[in-house]
């Protein structure tokens, strides 16, 4: 999983990948639907360290914008989903 961020890194305007690796991330943080809640919260815990995603978050909000060679600045194109995935995580920790 932590390919999978970095590839978003990597490509910021990229969606699919913003879109996919935000569907893998939903998918295992509702996992207790399928399981009983502590094991979810167990995997849950070993799979957002695993994947290093809060690092790679906070990483990636510390570069909110790009600025062009042009002296035009816009918000970078992965802010968006470093903003949607952060909040999906802050509600997963109660």
């Amino acid at each position: 999983m932590e390919l999978v961020m970095s590839l978003v890194e990597k490509h910021p305007w990229n969606n699919m990948v913003q879109l996919k690796c935000h569907l893998i991330f939903e998918d295992v943080l509702s996992i207790e639907q399928k399981v009983s809640k502590s094991d979810a919260g167990k995997l849950q815990i070993e799979f957002l360290q695993a994947s290093n995603c809060v690092g790679r978050l906070i990483k990636m909000a510390e570069v909110p914008t790009v600025k062009f060679g042009s002296g035009n600045s816009i918000r970078n194109g992965y802010m968006g989903f470093v903003i949607k995935l952060g909040n999906v995580v802050n509600k997963m920790k109660d």
